[in-house]
C-alpha cells in the first residue's frame, strides 16, 4: 500500500479521505498518514479518523510519500500553485486520485496530481494538465484542455472545443459555450452563462457572464 498526506484539512481535503476509503474497499491501495494544514488548532485532532500532524511546511519531513494537493477555494484559488512551490515537493510526488465512479473516455490524458471527485465524465480526448481538481457531476465534453492548478467546481458544463487556462476557478454549476477560452487566473461566478472569451486575471458573472472585476 502506497502511504498518502492530504495537503488541507478542509473540505476538499476530507472529501479526498473519504474517497481514499472508496479507492481502498475496491482494493488495498493507500494508507492515508493523515492531513497536514496551517491551521493550528486542527493540529493533534483527528479529522475523518485521520490525525492533523503539522503545518504545510512539514510535508518536506516525509521522504518517500505520496501527497494530494487538496488546497483551494474560491477565495485562494489564485495561490495554490504558489502554495504547492513554496512546499518543494516534487511534481511526481502527488498523487492522481480519481473516484472509483468517475468516467474517464478513451484518449484522455490526465496530468499528475489531478483530482477526480464522483460522477465526474471527461469525454473522448480531454486534457488536464497537472493538479486540476473536478468536482462531482461535472461533464467536461471532447477534445478539451484543461490548464494546470485549475478547480472546476460541481455541477458544471464544459463543452467541446473549449480552453481553460492555468489556475482557473470555475463556479459550481456554470456552462460553457463550445470553442470558449477562459483566460488564466480568471474565476467563473457559480451559475453563470459563458458564452464567449473570458479575459486571463478577471472575474465574470451573470446569465450571459459580464465583466465584474480583475481578479489579481
Amino acid at each position: 500500500m502506497k502511504q498518502i498526506l492530504i495537503v488541507g484539512a478542509g473540505g476538499t481535503g476530507q472529501d479526498v479521505a473519504g474517497f481514499i476509503a472508496d479507492i481502498n474497499d475496491e482494493g488495498p491501495t493507500y494508507e492515508c498518514l493523515g492531513f497536514l494544514d496551517d491551521d493550528t488548532a486542527k493540529h493533534g485532532t483527528e479529522i475523518c479518523g485521520y490525525p492533523v500532524l503539522g503545518p504545510l511546511s512539514s510535508a518536506a519531513e516525509y521522504d518517500g510519500v505520496a501527497f494530494a494537493n487538496c488546497l483551494g477555494s474560491p477565495r485562494s484559488f489564485l495561490r495554490r500553485e504558489q502554495c504547492v512551490r513554496e512546499l518543494g515537493i516534487n511534481d511526481e510526488s502527488f498523487e492522481t486520485i480519481i473516484h472509483p465512479t468517475a468516467i474517464v473516455a478513451d484518449g484522455c490524458t490526465i496530468g499528475r496530481g489531478c483530482i477526480l471527485y464522483p460522477f465526474t465524465h471527461l469525454g473522448p480526448g480531454v486534457g488536464l494538465e497537472q493538479q486540476v481538481v473536478v468536482l462531482s457531476h461535472t461533464v467536461i465534453h471532447h477534445h478539451r484542455h484543461v490548464g494546470r492548478f485549475a478547480i472546476i467546481a460541481s455541477g458544471c458544463n464544459i463543452s467541446g472545443g473549449v480552453r481553460i487556462g492555468a489556475s482557473c476557478y470555475l463556479g459550481t454549476g456554470c456552462s460553457i459555450r463550445d470553442d470558449v477560452r477562459v483566460g488564466e487566473r480568471s474565476l467563473v461566478g457559480m451559475g453563470s452563462a459563458v458564452t464567449e472569451d473570458v479575459q486571463p486575471g478577471t472575474v465574470v458573472a451573470g446569465v450571459p457572464v459580464r465583466f465584474i472585476r480583475d481578479s489579481v
